[in-house]
């Protein structure tokens, strides 16, 4: 599909909260190059490239030792803050597991301190839990940062838990 003698749609900027108003306006401006006739279908527009891809940011201030369960805002990368010692997470909350199937969450931490990410820790839901895909905690020394998706029936297990996809230490 070629867009030589077309002009790109204008797409509102993302709010910092994503919202139902946000799509509906995102659905408005591309109806008016393509024939969206379900917006409540996902859809596939091939061979369209850009410059850039936005993630929805937010960021989250951590606290020292052990957090289960951390509730993370509802974005894709997340900007970690706070910590004035080492910091574990054992669990993520972030909408629910049907919302989070498929969902990537890319964890910056962006202080000195080195983060923990707890592998299948019972001190967290089951939901909620990280599998590292290594057996073990992994942990980055101070900056690093560590790539989760949500899986609603994880390889070799019956639960719902983020898996690490990628990360540096």
């Amino acid at each position: 599909m070629a867009f030589l003698k077309y002009s790109a749609p204008i797409i509102p900027a993302p709010p910092k909260e994503y919202q139902i108003t946000y799509f509906n306006q995102v659905i408005r401006a591309l109806n008016s190059f393509f024939n969206v006739s379900n917006s409540t279908a996902g859809f596939n527009i091939d061979n369209i490239t850009t410059k850039t891809l936005q993630l929805p940011y937010a960021s989250f201030t951590a606290i020292n030792g052990s957090s289960n369960d951390v509730s993370l805002p509802l974005a894709t990368f997340i900007n970690i803050t706070g910590p004035s010692a080492a910091f574990t997470f054992t669990g993520v909350i972030s909408g629910t597991a049907a919302e989070n199937n498929g969902r990537l969450l890319i964890l910056f931490n962006n202080t000195t301190q080195n983060m923990t990410i707890a592998n299948e820790s019972a001190s967290s839901a089951a939901a909620n839990r990280i599998t590292t895909c290594t057996g073990a905690n992994i942990t980055t020394t101070g900056q690093g940062v560590v790539t989760l998706i949500y899986s609603s029936s994880s390889v070799g297990t019956s639960q719902s838990q983020w898996i690490v996809t990628s990360y540096n230490t």
